[in-house]
């Protein structure tokens, strides 16, 4: 009867230490557009954050699965949110999943999206007044409320927002109080949503991270955003 429940005990303990251990590994879902991606000054496709912030999860053995199949480029906002609602399936570790299914298992989503939006506006319509703009970005703003809410009916765990950078190429002037705006309005958003929120205006502030005739930000614009995720993921998520 001793040996039994001796057996009994350490069986438990060992399965207790599994489960711990299993509970700490982290779902990483990235969703978004071209930045998600990592479209480079050179229009090719490189690393992106989401696989810095990957590669950081791998390395500390957190990392369960990482999923970025939905990210494409040029995706708007509002393109996401009817992916969802349309409950779109694509093959992922060589099975069919559905976002739906996806956005349940997270454990971690970074979202990246509406830059490409914005950035187009401003080059092809350069003529654009501040109202025109400001009705523009009021719309985006909405339609970004709109996303947010639908992923926390799937999603209840940790989502980090990324907001939109202002680029070195624009053919628009004097667009900084645009941005602000945007980043404030989309803060905002992420509070509501008890998200986590990166300004990619403040942070990618040194020119070094763009190169002049580009939209898209550098390898070291990149790796400045993985390494806001990652200190969040350390700061705040695993503490």
């Amino acid at each position: 009867m001793k040996k039994i429940l001796i057996s009994t005990i350490i069986l438990l303990s060992i399965l207790f230490i599994y489960l711990k251990n299993i509970d700490k590994k982290i779902y990483y879902l990235s969703l978004g557009d071209s930045v998600s991606l990592g479209i480079t000054p050179y229009n090719t496709k490189d690393y992106s954050y989401q696989d810095y912030v990957k590669d950081y999860l791998y390395k500390e053995n957190l990392l369960e699965f990482y999923v970025n199949n939905y990210n494409e480029r040029d995706l708007r906002i509002t393109d996401l949110i009817n992916k969802i609602e349309d409950n779109i399936k694509l093959k992922i570790g060589g099975k069919n999943k559905s976002i739906k299914n996806s956005l349940i298992k997270a454990d971690l989503i970074t979202l990246s999206i509406g830059n490409d939006e914005l950035i187009s506006k401003i080059n092809l319509v350069p003529n654009l007044d501040n109202n025109e703009i400001y009705k523009y970005i009021d719309e985006l703003v909405d339609d970004m409320g709109k996303l947010i809410s639908l992923i926390r009916e799937y999603c209840k765990e940790d989502i980090i927002l990324i907001g939109p950078y202002k680029p070195r190429l624009t053919l628009k002037e004097n667009v900084d109080n645009i941005y602000k705006y945007l980043n404030k309005k989309y803060q905002e958003i992420a509070e509501k949503f008890d998200a986590y929120y990166i300004n990619s205006f403040e942070i990618l502030n040194d020119k070094d991270m763009f190169n002049n005739d580009s939209i898209y930000p550098n390898k070291l614009g990149y790796i400045k955003i993985g390494e806001e995720i990652i200190k969040i993921v350390k700061n705040e998520i695993l503490d």
